[in-house]
C-alpha cells in the first residue's frame, strides 16, 4: 500500500511477471492524502488508469474512476490520492 507494485516486466523477477516489450506496468492502492512520485527516463511515456478512488496528477489534474490518461514529455509525475484509490500505472517507450 501507498506505493508503486511492478507486476510485469521486461526483466521479470520472483513476483514480477516477465514480458517480451519495452514496459513495466506497476498497480498501486493509495491512501487517501497520500503521495507518490513516479521518475522515468527522458523520451518515454507514462499511461495511467484509475481502477477505484481519485488520483490527482502534479496537483493539476484529478482522475476518477475508469478515467485514464497518457502523459508525455513529463519524466516525473507526482500522484495523490484524493480518496483511497487504486490505479495503474504503465511506463512505455
Amino acid at each position: 500500500m501507498n506505493q508503486l507494485l511492478p507486476v510485469v516486466s521486461p526483466e521479470g523477477g520472483s513476483d514480477i511477471a516477465r514480458i517480451h516489450q519495452d514496459l513495466t506496468l506497476y498497480l498501486s492502492r493509495l491512501e487517501a492524502g497520500q503521495t507518490i512520485h513516479f521518475r522515468q527516463k527522458d523520451g518515454r511515456r507514462i499511461y495511467v488508469f484509475v481502477i477505484e478512488g481519485q488520483l490527482q496528477l502534479n496537483g493539476e489534474a484529478t482522475l476518477a474512476k475508469r478515467d485514464a490518461t497518457r502523459i508525455t514529455e513529463m519524466p516525473e509525475l507526482g500522484l495523490s490520492a484524493t480518496a483511497d484509490t487504486f490505479f495503474m500505472l504503465i511506463d512505455l517507450p
